[in-house]
């Protein structure tokens, strides 16, 4: 049964696209007998042409006599001058016969190339070198080699030349074995023929001179890594720098960047990078780290080993597009790559979650550790209310999911692959604990310079626990789309839990419980009489039973590290809501967002929301009344609600304004709902309005205009601020 996911997959592999390993590779996959071992590349550009010549040699080794020598080249960029195989000229067959002791070339669909041997010989194995002559055009997107405007004002003053190669976009700058799997070393040469201009790649040029063509930029040789992560880039020496203690320079390259004078960024970078080396025990492999910023709406940065490549608005301390904590936030991230991703690289883009989603936690780990926050705290609140509501009102994929098809494979980088994986390591670290740092340092040491697939990344988890339960949860949570909705009864002197699956359904045109999905689910809970405990729900369980031990209340999702909701009976909610007081600070924020979730989802009447919200403002010192939790517990009912009936809207306005007022936090509600945070954008307003009428909101309304107490209302210090909320500086 522990394997039941991974073998569905296999199957679904192999008599769809036949693809693993005891499959054969479809077309557009290379078959993996030849692999290359080292490139030198070269490319002159011409800027104002948007054009480039380019030269590599790719060493590969046959492991096999072989038929044929197939890589990546895209035609549409790029196109052949000349071509050499172990030093002799091979020419374009084109379907003509060769001589036996002769090779040819000839193109193949999906932007492959072949080499093929006369005579219908096959290729001997053993090592071999490709020699490539050739010419290329710029990209006209941010995808491939580009050029990008420098702008100031509106008005664009100078030019930087760039690249961006993941997933699949190597191949339209040079001829190579562009998949992930396939690691080398590189050795870049780039001629800039504008001398105020500098070159920059992966690694520092170890040397610099002039020729006739301008100046020429010879790199040092990468460690074995991905195509994608090959970059280069063309722009004016204008940079600020830092330096660690182990002599690391650290520069920010962007257009006026030396008159920043401004390091605190690059200094936190240095910090990030220290963080890791020690986390993973394996430290920093390459001699320097250059940031480079320019125009970008693709994406806020690509990791790129050593150059990593950002959107100008996350480096530049003029532009207030991102606070401190939003650029901070994503240098620990794209830098975590550097270990999850660069040194350890997922085999191909099913896996891209090796990537994102270790990259996701252990960036909030390294904010917290570095700026001593709460940055793992936030999750719940910043990533799974999202991820909730793209399962209720999407089609969603799992987190992983198989895509072959290159020109698809843009699809799975998602906030499914970035945030669901991320929660499912959460859970983990629940069953774990502090065993959790040493799967990420095993899985570090066993697969640097390697590649692997989530199969290898749950071996390792195995290796450091004899817990049965963790391969099928990790199974259960990455092979599935939805998520469970775990609903709670009484039954004399037990709880009794049982898991339904929730999620989009596409005939319908919106969410239910139509699915069949089953979870292994680590529960971690709380009661009014016991320390917290972690006890499986196997997904083969049709409930699951807690004995009360005398216990008044049932708080399960402790401290909110589990991906699944939770619908107490209503007994239950009336107890928890009356001994509030006895629970966290940070578990009691969370229910009222659960409850509102719940509402969203069909599942919880508003009264439950409502009566939750006023329990948070009845304190003395307001400590339990948090407005990052409650404000979007209440705009999520709020939301639905003003969309069928304006006077219970109006009420529900005058009802937060009350609570508010209760609180003494009339200035900062004012602020609060002056910001537009993409947090707030993304819980309010748009998410709202896909919720269908319902018999429970229709419950709602009623209750809020006829039946809720009039106290809720009746405050009239509250109207001030409901006229400040309904003013127009605050309608959307």
């Amino acid at each position: 049964m522990t394997r039941v996911f991974a073998i569905l997959v296999l199957i679904v592999c192999c008599v769809v696209v036949k693809s693993s390993p005891i499959c054969s590779h479809p077309k557009y996959r290379l078959s993996g007998n030849v692999k290359p071992t080292f490139y030198s590349i070269k490319i002159h550009p011409d800027l104002k042409a948007e054009v480039f010549t380019g030269e590599v040699f790719i060493h590969i080794k046959a492991e096999q006599s072989v038929e044929f020598i197939e890589f990546h080249l895209n035609r549409d960029y790029l196109t052949i001058e000349s071509i050499f195989f172990d030093s002799k000229k091979i020419f374009n067959n084109c379907h003509c016969s060769l001589p036996s002791d002769g090779y040819g070339y000839e193109f193949a669909e999906s932007e492959l190339i072949k080499i093929v041997r006369g005579g219908k010989k096959l290729i001997a194995p053993g090592a071999h070198i490709i020699y490539i002559k050739y010419e290329g055009k710029f990209s006209k997107t941010t995808e491939g080699l580009f050029k990008v405007g420098c702008s100031k004002n509106g008005t664009t003053l100078n030019y930087l030349l760039v690249t961006d190669f993941q997933p699949t976009y190597a191949r339209r700058v040079f001829p190579c074995f562009d998949e992930p799997a396939f690691k080398a070393r590189f050795q870049v040469n780039l001629v800039v023929p504008n001398p105020t201009h500098v070159a920059l790649s992966n690694m520092k040029p170890m040397k610099i001179f002039e020729t006739s063509a301008g100046t020429v930029y010879k790199f040092e040789t990468t460690p074995p890594m991905s195509p994608y992560l090959v970059s280069f880039a063309i722009t004016e020496p204008s940079y600020s720098e830092y330096e660690d203690d182990k002599y690391t320079p650290y520069r920010l390259y962007a257009f006026n960047a030396s008159n920043y004078n401004d390091t605190r960024l690059l200094e936190f970078s240095s910090r990030v990078i220290r963080f890791y080396s020690d986390y993973t025990k394996f430290p920093y492999m390459l001699p320097k780290l250059d940031f480079i910023g320019f125009d970008r709406f693709d994406s806020s940065a690509t990791e790129n080993w050593g150059l990593v490549t950002f959107n100008t608005s996350l480096l530049s301390p003029e532009n207030d597009v991102y606070d401190d904590y939003q650029k901070k936030a994503v240098i620990a991230h794209e830098l975590a790559h550097f270990w999850f991703g660069n040194l350890v690289t997922n085999d191909w883009w099913d896996d891209i979650w090796l990537h994102e989603s270790i990259a996701t936690y252990m960036g909030l780990k390294a904010e917290e550790v570095i700026l001593d926050n709460q940055a793992t705290k936030y999750f719940p609140t910043i990533y799974m209310e999202n991820l909730y509501w793209l399962e209720r009102t999407k089609l969603t994929t799992p987190v992983v999911n198989f895509q072959e098809i290159p020109s698809e494979v843009r699809k799975n980088f998602n906030d499914i692959t970035y945030n669901k994986g991320a929660a499912v390591l959460r859970m983990l670290e629940v069953v774990l604990k502090e065993k959790m740092h040493e799967v990420f340092v095993q899985f570090v040491a066993n697969f640097a310079f390697k590649t692997v697939t989530t199969s290898d990344f749950i071996d390792t988890v195995m290796r450091v626990t004899s817990d049965a339960g963790v391969r099928e949860f990790m199974e259960s949570y990455l092979y599935q789309n939805q998520f469970p909705v775990i609903f709670v009864d009484e039954d004399g002197d037990n709880w009794v839990l049982r898991q339904e699956s929730y999620g989009f359904n596409p005939s319908l045109n919106r969410a239910d419980f139509s699915a069949r999905h089953r979870w292994t689910i680590p529960i971690w809970y709380i009661t009014d009489c016991c320390n917290s405990t972690v006890t499986w729900f196997y997904k083969d369980q049709e409930t699951l039973t807690i004995p009360k031990n005398n216990a008044t209340w049932l708080k399960l999702n402790y401290q909110q590290m589990g991906f699944y909701r939770v619908r107490y009976c209503d007994s239950l909610w009336t107890a928890l809501i009356e001994h509030d007081k006895e629970l966290e600070l940070y578990e009691s924020n969370h229910l009222v967002l659960e409850a509102s979730g719940l509402f969203e989802m069909d599942l919880l009447s508003c009264q439950t929301v409502l009566e939750y919200l006023w329990q948070l403002s009845n304190v003395t010192d307001h400590a339990h009344f948090k407005l990052e939790y409650t404000f979007p517990a209440y705009v999520k009912v709020s939301d639905i609600i003003k969309k069928y009936d304006k006077d219970a809207a109006h009420l529900l306005t005058r009802f937060f304004g009350n609570i508010l007022e209760r609180t003494n936090r009339h200035r900062l509600a004012k602020r609060f709902l002056a910001s537009d945070t993409s947090q707030r954008e993304g819980l309010v307003t748009s998410k709202g309005s896909s919720v269908p009428r319902s018999e429970q909101i229709e419950k709602c309304i009623q209750w809020i205009k006829n039946e809720s107490p009039n106290y809720y209302f009746n405050n009239a210090d509250a109207e001030e601020i409901t006229m400040e909320l309904e003013s127009p500086r605050y309608q959307r």
